[in-house]
């Protein structure tokens, strides 16, 4: 016989029981005004392996003492942080296929984008959701 595939509880956070989602994340980003509009190309974070600006370790999720959901990126040599209050865009157009990249905003580093990719789709959605900023 087939074995039976379980379905997922409607209203169950997928998240709430993992603490990572594996995947490749890439961190662009540009250190100035001045760089942007002088044309400078995009700046990536390194891996950790040495082995370009990809990591394939993933995201590590975690959760605040009031249970705001927010992740850093693992594998890069610095930990950028996503969370409600540092997203300024989610792009998800692709989350079906496992990619998204979230617009981030953090004091002291400005924008980056945080590309994600190769993640399981089900959990992407759930996470793009969760990051998506307020609609002021």
């Amino acid at each position: 016989p087939a074995p039976k595939r379980r379905r997922a509880a409607e209203g169950v956070d997928p998240l709430r029981s993992i603490d990572g989602i594996k995947g490749h994340v890439c961190v662009d980003f540009t250190r100035t005004d001045k760089e942007i509009s002088a044309g400078k190309p995009v700046r990536s974070l390194r891996a950790l392996d040495g082995k370009g600006s990809i990591s394939r370790r993933g995201i590590a999720l975690m959760r605040s003492q009031g249970g705001e959901l927010a992740a850093a990126t693992c594998g890069l040599i610095r930990d950028v942080v996503i969370s409600r209050s540092t997203v300024k865009e989610v792009h998800d157009r692709f989350v079906h296929e496992g990619k998204a990249t979230f617009t981030v905003c953090e004091d002291g580093f400005g924008m980056s984008l945080v590309r994600l990719s190769k993640m399981k789709p089900t959990l992407l959605t759930a996470f793009a959701e969760a990051m998506r900023p307020e609609t002021r």
